[in-house]
């Protein structure tokens, strides 16, 4: 929790991952949750959208490599 107060205190995003609402070992997630000092987390693709992460696909990867060769070429 201290750590997450830091966090918090410098603005930095925080995320927690909960088995269950009613879960006894999902307290301090749930609380986190609560208290809005943490984004709830239901999937990877949702951390990639809140850090605004950009994921490339392998045919964007082949895209890119064929384009850097064209170019050099």
């Amino acid at each position: 929790m201290v750590t997450v107060d830091l966090a918090h205190g410098y603005n930095r995003e925080v995320f927690a991952v909960s088995r269950w609402a009613t879960d006894k070992w999902s307290k301090g997630c749930n609380d986190l949750i609560k208290c809005q000092k943490a984004h709830l987390l239901t999937s990877a693709a949702e951390l990639i959208y809140l850090l605004d992460w950009e994921i490339e696909t392998e045919a964007q990867k082949k895209n890119s490599a064929e384009t850097a060769v064209h170019r050099l070429g």
